[in-house]
């Protein structure tokens, strides 16, 4: 409820949306299939790539409606692998977003504002500016906190993130209520001195991809299988997402090199990202290019038969303050394929896994004990890698499901 006023219209501001693979497309079709009028306002799809999708390039007004979704698509510079062309990113759709807002959505009706806040944070000012036009409420979904997660990216410098956290203050500050994807966010919340009516927990959940039934026997389980049977006498250890300086890849390799069992191993890098090339780099001077490979970009419909067909899932994040309060929105999808989970990392994350039973996590930055780690899951057998597979998949399917987690987020809309 807005006031005495039931939420009917909903103006969602992400600047990543549907063709792009982020969970604010099943939110937005949870949403709207719930009853609520639902539009979004987003940009041009280049993530994560930083090319815009070929067949959004060819046929643009294609991507106007998602299932009855009006889509507002503004125009923005394209992310590529360096500092500047991201920051260009970033502040264009800021531009052009609250340019839209003035102009196309000022005099439109909504009941209620929900940002969406991934990378970065100036992505919520059009949301703030949407707020002040149409004067309704405005609910922010935090998937990052700033500027502590630009720290841990490797970005910035002190001059740049003391100013950058006082503007972030100012913008967590504008929300009526903030959503928090971490429960350990409140905590650095309240410690920059962020002051908002309500706090509502609100993490990620299993994506739908990991639900359906797995296409075993399907063209792409077909390619996946060929692919991974390359390896099929070694252990699998398999990455998955964003290849960025955040996943600490220098210290999995370390602990790769110290592994004693190295020969037994073979460890798969699925995506890409601005680290990538340096990735690639690093495997071969390292002299791990028997041991590491990095595939590439894949579809979201792969995901699962990569999940199938590997031993165990991993989730390394540097040893930066921020991420012990983060909960990477891919642990819930490792836990729902049955998977053993290993982490190199502190906090939240870890706590998640301990409590689950669903594998093991050393400290960040452990490349000593992520070796013990590997050596330790090359003895398992089955038997064991199942039961905590099986324990993953309960812990995730208790406490990350979509339609649970939207009920108790619309009650407070």
């Amino acid at each position: 409820m807005t006031g005495d006023k039931p939420v009917k219209k909903i103006l969602v501001v992400s600047q990543y949306f549907w063709p792009e693979s982020f969970r604010v497309n099943e939110l937005v079709l949870e949403l709207k299939n719930r009853g609520y009028v639902v539009e979004v306002l987003t940009s041009i799809p280049n993530y994560p790539a930083g090319k815009v999708f070929p067949d959004f390039a060819s046929n643009p007004d294609k991507y106007g409606d998602y299932f009855g979704v009006k889509v507002h698509r503004v125009p923005q510079t394209s992310r590529h692998n360096n500092k500047l062309s991201l920051a260009l990113n970033y502040f264009s759709f800021v531009i052009t977003a609250c340019f839209y807002s003035l102009f196309k959505l000022r005099k439109r009706e909504f009941d209620l504002i929900f940002g969406v806040q991934l990378s970065p944070i100036f992505s919520m000012i059009p949301a703030i500016l949407c707020k002040k036009l149409l004067r309704k409420p405005l609910h922010i979904w935090v998937l990052d906190i700033w500027p502590d997660s630009v720290i841990g990216g490797g970005i910035g410098s002190n001059l740049i993130i003391s100013s950058l956290r006082k503007l972030c203050v100012l913008i967590y500050s504008s929300a009526d209520i903030l959503f928090l994807s971490s429960n350990g966010f409140k905590y650095k919340l309240n410690e920059m001195g962020v002051v908002v009516p309500k706090l509502v927990y609100f993490p990620q959940w299993i994506e739908a991809d990991y639900l359906d039934e797995l296409q075993l026997g399907s063209s792409e389980d077909a390619e996946v299988r060929q692919l991974m049977a390359r390896w099929e006498s070694k252990v699998i250890f398999t990455f998955t997402g964003n290849v960025g300086e955040a996943q600490d890849f220098p210290s999995v390799l370390q602990g790769l090199k110290k592994c004693c069992r190295l020969k037994d191993i073979v460890f798969l890098v699925i995506g890409d990202g601005r680290y990538k090339t340096e990735l690639i780099k690093s495997i071969q001077s390292e002299g791990l290019d028997n041991t590491v490979f990095c595939l590439g970009q894949y579809p979201m419909q792969y995901m699962p038969l990569f999940y199938y067909y590997s031993d165990y899932l991993v989730v390394p994040l540097n040893d930066t303050a921020i991420f012990a309060y983060t909960l990477p929105g891919k642990v819930q999808s490792y836990m729902s394929s049955g998977k053993p989970i290993i982490g190199m990392v502190n906090g939240e994350t870890a706590r998640v896994i301990d409590e689950a039973g669903c594998g093991y996590a050393v400290a960040s930055g452990d490349h000593d004990g992520f070796a013990g780690i590997l050596d330790l899951c090359c003895s398992l057998d089955s038997k064991d890698r199942h039961k905590l597979g099986s324990l993953g998949k309960s812990y995730a399917y208790e406490n990350f499901r979509l339609a649970p987690l939207v009920d108790k987020a619309v009650e407070n809309f």
